[in-house]
Order: C-alpha cells, then sequence, then structure tokens
C-alpha cells in the first residue's frame, strides 16, 4: 500500500504546529508513528516509528512552544512524557519519572506563562504536578500538594493569569483548592 494513503488507525487527533499538521497512527505492524502533513498527498510524510509497545499511544498529541508533546508507553519504560521538534532525531523520551517499566501515566500539559504543568506519578509522591519551564526543558516536581506519596486527585483546574488552580478531592472525600505559581515570573 501507498505510505501517503490516509491512514485508517489513527488516534489522538492532529494538532498544528509551525504550519504543518501532525499526528500519530498504528501502521499494519501495531507500531505507533508519528507523521506531518502539509495537506496534501505529497506532502503527508512519516517522521519516526517509535519504539514497540503492548499498549500503545495513551494520550494526544499537544503543542508547547515549537515542541510536540505526547504520553507513550514502551515495554522498556513503561508511559513517559515524549517531545518532539517534528523530526526524527528530535522525537524522544523527555524523562523517565518513574524509572524502569514503571509508568508515570502523564496526564494532559496545561500551559500557563512560557511553560507547562502535567501530572505524572514518579513512583515515590503518587500523582503530583510537575512543570516544564519552557519547551524542551526537563520538568521539575511541584512542590508535594498531597501528603506522604498518597497522590492528588484533581477534579479540574484552570488557569489565571500565572497560576494554576486546581480543585482536588483529598482524602476525606471533601474538596480542596490549590493555587500553584511554582516556576513562574
Amino acid at each position: 500500500s501507498d505510505s501517503r494513503s490516509a491512514p485508517r488507525t489513527a488516534f489522538g487527533g492532529m494538532v498544528s504546529m509551525g504550519g504543518q499538521l501532525y499526528f500519530l497512527r498504528r501502521n499494519e505492524r501495531q507500531r505507533g508513528e508519528l507523521w506531518r502533513s502539509d495537506g496534501t498527498a505529497q506532502g503527508t510524510i512519516r517522521i519516526v516509528e517509535l519504539p514497540a509497545t503492548d499498549f500503545g499511544a495513551i494520550g494526544a498529541l499537544q503543542v508547547l512552544g515549537n515542541r510536540l508533546y505526547f504520553p507513550w508507553h514502551t515495554n522498556e519504560t513503561g508511559a513517559e512524557l515524549w517531545s518532539s521538534d517534528g523530526s526524527a532525531a528530535g522525537t524522544g523520551m523527555v524523562i523517565d519519572l518513574w524509572p524502569g517499566t514503571g509508568s508515570s501515566s502523564p496526564e494532559e500539559l496545561v500551559p500557563v506563562g512560557s511553560g507547562a504543568y502535567f501530572r505524572a506519578d514518579d513512583g515515590t509522591r503518587g500523582v503530583e504536578f510537575w512543570y516544564l519551564s519552557a519547551p524542551g526543558a526537563v520538568p521539575v516536581p511541584v512542590p508535594d500538594i498531597a501528603p506522604a506519596g498518597l497522590g492528588l486527585d484533581a477534579v479540574t483546574k484552570t488557569v489565571e493569569g500565572n497560576r494554576l488552580i486546581v480543585v482536588d478531592l483529598n482524602l476525606q472525600n471533601s474538596l480542596g483548592i490549590t493555587c500553584i505559581t511554582h516556576g513562574l515570573p
């Protein structure tokens, strides 16, 4: 089959970056691929085949500045945050937050200022927020919100100015409001 034919197994939707559309698809061997398109058949190309996995993609592409971010699960590292600048050489895992085969299972990036927050589990603190200060930066943990490694169960989150406001469900099943300004100007 023509490698430029419309993918039958696209997942995660399309995003626009730098005047190009990007999407993930599963090939005939069930391997994930990152693709780029200018909207024409001739301008639709596979950028890179992603590492093998038993689980496949677990999240959608998101754009932060000049980089794409997405959760990807490999058999060697579990589900971790990946990034791409739109090239094969510029595509890879950002950081293995839960070292080894454990999965940090990063959730959607919430842009705030020039960076973004996301929730992930490092295997020690439970599910907590992490902060990317800029595209291409290494994420840093936000000071622990939920005590004793119990993690954070965010019900909803919103951005207000340079603050991320989180409504979370605590251990007593009551709602709490947390304002995070870690790392912001």
